[in-house]
């Protein structure tokens, strides 16, 4: 078999990468730079059209950018007749070739074509809606996608977001990660958000979509695989919120015979490798290693395990220093009355007692003090206090700040059986100390476990998270069953994986949409859906496509899977 030379295939490659087609001789980005008096012909979709006279202004952009042509009746190749029934018939939106030459009205000034003839060879209805820029945000540009994606913010958005992808492909291929595709259908699981739920052929038998890959990437490690990663798509019925999509895609890696640190440490690596290769990212990533601080520290100094350090205000610890507040009216309230529940009382600094006072020595006269027994309560309270201030111009925010929270609790009370705890992180983290989980008996030794996780946090955002997984078969029987209570057949294939030897392994999962959602602007992120080309609504709905829907009623067959569903 003869194989092409390397020489032959560069040709082969760099002419493709020039052939723009028999249509069109150049992209309407590339007019800029090119010579006055030169012919062209673009192509692409009409942006605005403006009638002046015996001249005609039009705008047209394709997938590389803008530019103006002016058609005037001199120019026209079939004469003014032709001018006035085209011109006439011209509307936004149309897609259309555009002939003529490079032209330049003043020294300076920004190429434009000057036309000789514009072919419409792809018309709109007449009753075709134009996407307003007011209405660029709302409900009403999702149900036109296709017509808010033709503004240059979304696809240079896009664009950047395809651009990263590859620099994190290429970074993790050069440091030995092996991509593989792990399966989207699953049987259902008792763990994280609703899950979407797909029917079978077989009765009353369904599949879920994927959460996350979670165990098939365990398993990987199990089956030898030192490195590996992969874009995946997870699936999540969660509740409507502005920063969720109930379809995402994430960066999930996972990696044998490391610790914490490796894990974080190559993390970091990554994401300064893609802002160095895409300075446009604008990540504003720190010169050195992320801060890193406990779930303890954070919660004690911010009330949160996601804290916003753009920002002082840090929560002080008064001790019993807040019996002496003199705040009048309050004064008398005994401590018993401050409730778990209430989240904070604003005391001006003048009212305030010395006792609470010598926790401010930095206070000045008009500043407030918000007094709280309620640690998230208070936390929450600062970033809308912040929020508020920095709305106003009252407060600047620093430069953004990345950094890691390590050693979340192992288990939590559960909010919905106070009787029964959960998981913090979830059921294969690992603990810090194995002798202190093997030992911990009693509700509160359980509580008092930290685990090996880590988050990445920036500007009070969770970017992603990860741990160091439980590598032991007895132990993380000892997780699902002893503990949380779960039946061990709903996770046989991964306890019998590790029942056959796996390696200490960890891994971390980065939200790639919420990634690309802080490019340009880390301290002002977009929308998350202003980083998706088909994004649904904070509710699951997609409203170009009309999804959820009602099935079809008559197909060629009986719809079984909708009476499975229901069964």
């Amino acid at each position: 078999m003869r194989v092409p030379c390397r020489a032959f295939l560069r040709r082969c490659l760099s002419t493709a990468a020039k052939w723009i087609g028999p249509d069109r001789t150049a992209y309407c980005s590339d007019i800029a730079s090119m010579p006055v008096g030169t012919p062209v012909r673009v192509c692409g979709f009409l942006h605005a059209v403006r009638p002046l006279g015996h001249m005609l202004f039009v705008v047209v952009e394709d997938g590389r950018g803008r530019v103006q042509g002016v058609w005037s009746k001199d120019r026209a190749r079939g004469g003014p007749d032709q001018f006035a029934s085209v011109a006439g018939a011209l509307r936004v939106h149309q897609v259309c070739v555009v002939d003529g030459t490079v032209k330049q009205n003043r020294p300076g000034d920004r190429n434009e074509i000057a036309m000789d003839d514009i072919r419409v060879i792809s018309d709109v209805g007449v009753d075709r809606w134009s996407l307003p820029d007011d209405a660029s945000k709302g409900d009403v540009a999702l149900r036109y996608r296709y017509l808010a994606l033709r503004r240059p913010e979304l696809h240079q958005v896009l664009h950047l977001r395809s651009k990263a992808s590859r620099v994190i492909r290429d970074f993790l291929d050069d440091n030995s990660f092996t991509e593989v595709e792990t399966p989207v259908l699953l049987p259902s699981s008792p763990e994280g958000a609703r899950e979407f739920l797909v029917p079978t052929r077989y009765p009353k038998e369904y599949y879920a979509l994927a959460q996350s890959p979670q165990i098939f990437k365990q398993l990987l490690m199990v089956g030898g695989f030192d490195r590996y990663f992969q874009f995946a798509r997870c699936f999540r019925d969660e509740d409507g919120r502005a920063d969720r999509q109930v379809e995402f895609t994430q960066i999930d890696a996972e990696m044998a015979f490391v610790g914490s640190d490796e894990v974080m440490n190559a993390t970091e690596a990554m994401l300064c490798h893609l802002a160095t290769a895409l300075p446009e990212t604008r990540l504003g990533l720190p010169p050195g290693p992320f801060p890193r601080y406990t779930y303890d520290e954070v919660m004690m100094r911010y009330g949160t395990d996601k804290p916003d350090l753009r920002f002082g205000m840090e929560i002080q610890d008064l001790g019993d220093g807040w019996f002496g507040f003199l705040s009048p009216g309050l004064s008398q309230v005994p401590a018993e009355q401050w409730s778990h529940g209430e989240c904070c009382k604003v005391v001006p600094v003048s009212e305030a007692g010395q006792g609470v006072l010598s926790h401010f020595p930095d206070s000045k006269p008009d500043d407030c003090l918000v007094l709280s027994r309620n640690l998230k309560g208070i936390g929450l309270s600062r970033v809308s206090i912040a929020s508020l201030l920095h709305s106003h111009g009252l407060l600047e925010y620093t430069d953004p700040q990345w950094l890691w929270v390590t050693n979340m609790p192992m288990f939590e009370v559960s909010e919905e059986d106070p009787d029964r705890l959960q998981c913090c992180h979830h059921p294969f983290t690992a603990p810090v100390e194995r002798g202190a989980f093997l030992s911990a008996n009693t509700r509160d030794e359980l509580l008092a476990l930290r685990s090996q996780s880590y988050d990445l946090v920036v500007n009070g955002i969770e970017l992603g998270g990860g741990s160091i997984r439980i590598h032991r078969e007895d132990d993380q029987r000892r997780v699902l069953c002893s503990i949380l209570q779960r039946p061990a057949d709903q996770y046989a294939a991964l306890l019998d994986g590790l029942r056959h030897g796996a390696p200490p392994h960890g891994g971390i999962a980065i939200g790639f949409d919420r990634l690309v959602s802080l490019f340009g602007t880390p301290n002002h992120p977009r929308a998350i859906r202003d980083v998706i080309a088909f994004p649904k609504t904070a509710g699951g709905r997609d409203l170009m496509m009309g999804a959820p829907a009602r099935l079809y009623s008559s197909p060629p067959r009986p719809p079984v899977h909708a009476e499975r569903v229901n069964a």
